[in-house]
């Protein structure tokens, strides 16, 4: 496995084959290797880059704290077969004088983009530059950050990039929560409630799916979260594509559910996760959720998921994000399109 360190020696690797690329910001965990396992394919090499990016972290955020363990990221990449990483210094994505930035509009204002001002911008910035100097045919993404994905889906075709990108599920602990590389940050306690969020989440799209009331499921989820010590900031039905609130029927067309939340912890709950994980001055903990839907068609797939409802939500601190997969078509690699089609030819 090569490891480069600057865009020149990146540059002067001399391949033929087709880039597969896995852009992450290390700390890797089973739901990077599940995109590094994506990313081996026939006739292609695989590329995984490690690369905490300063401009999507706002002032009081936690870039200086964020988990760095690149020897044993690296090890984990050659577990996975990855053919070269690339770990790249800040100077290097943003040299002396650098004054471009890329801005996307509409899919990356509202919501999390409202939250975490500048966000967006810093992702979609160090995202092209990293396409500019991988040079990629393929990028790989996890569905755990449903908003990012749709920012750079939008930055690609605005630009007209000639990457694909492949948004592929979330990988879940068992009991539901979502791999997170901030997820080290939660003390025993805060983790235990963590779980409790997607387990509401997943009642709404119960509820939903069932045809119950979108006003009426949305007040009452707020109400169990607001009980369970979530302050909610937003619970959205909305277009995934667009990331716009959409009104009516839940089963009439696609949409995603999205929820945000932040829990203030109690005190002395920071100190706790400090001793743990090594990391001070956490008064908040930061999740991101979201389940996309089960799909209601009748077509013989109860359990295939396709961009329907979906649920987020934050808690200051860490971000993660459960996504509910299919185990009938994704276990078998088939694209929910495939299976749908399959299952209509039946």
């Amino acid at each position: 496995m090569k490891v480069f360190t600057t865009a020149a020696e990146l540059r002067a690797w001399e391949v033929t084959e087709p880039l597969v690329f896995v852009p992450t910001m290390g700390a890797l965990h089973a739901g990077h290797a599940s995109l590094m396992q994506a990313a081996r394919r026939p006739g292609h090499l695989s590329v995984v880059s490690i690369f905490v990016n300063p401009t999507q972290f706002g002032p009081s955020e936690d870039f200086s704290k964020y988990p760095r363990t690149l020897e044993a990221d690296l090890e984990i990449c050659r577990e996975h077969g990855v053919d070269a990483v690339y770990v790249p210094e800040v100077v290097d994505i943003y040299p002396v004088g650098d004054a471009t930035s890329v801005i996307v509009h509409g899919v990356a204002e509202p919501y999390e983009g409202h939250f975490r001002p500048g966000h967006f911008n810093g992702v979609a910035t160090v995202v092209l530059k990293l396409f500019h100097l991988v040079n990629p045919a393929v990028a790989c993404f996890g569905q755990k950050d449903l908003q990012q994905c749709a920012v750079i889906q939008q930055m690609v075709g605005d630009l007209g990039m000639r990457v694909q990108i492949e948004v592929l599920p979330t990988i879940r602990e068992p009991d539901g929560l979502a791999l997170s590389s901030r997820n080290r940050y939660l003390s025993p306690n805060d983790r235990a409630d963590a779980v409790r969020l997607p387990q509401a989440l997943m009642k709404v799209l119960t509820e939903l799916q069932q045809g119950r009331e979108v006003e009426l499921t949305r007040t009452e989820a707020i109400q169990d979260l607001t009980s369970a010590g979530f302050d909610v900031q937003y619970l959205d039905w909305i277009d995934p594509a667009a990331f716009t609130p959409l009104d009516g029927h839940p089963l009439d067309t696609l949409r995603a559910l999205i929820a945000e939340s932040r829990i203030d912890l109690p005190e002395g709950l920071p100190a706790i996760a400090a001793g743990l994980f090594g990391y001070l001055g956490y008064d908040m903990i930061r999740l991101v959720e979201h389940l996309p839907g089960v799909n209601p068609d009748p077509l013989g797939l109860p359990d295939a998921v396709l961009m329907r409802p979906s649920v987020v939500a934050v808690l200051d601190g860490v971000k993660g994000d459960v996504t509910l997969v299919a185990p009938a078509w994704v276990a078998s690699g088939l694209s929910a399109r495939a299976a749908y089609a399959q299952a209509a030819e039946r």
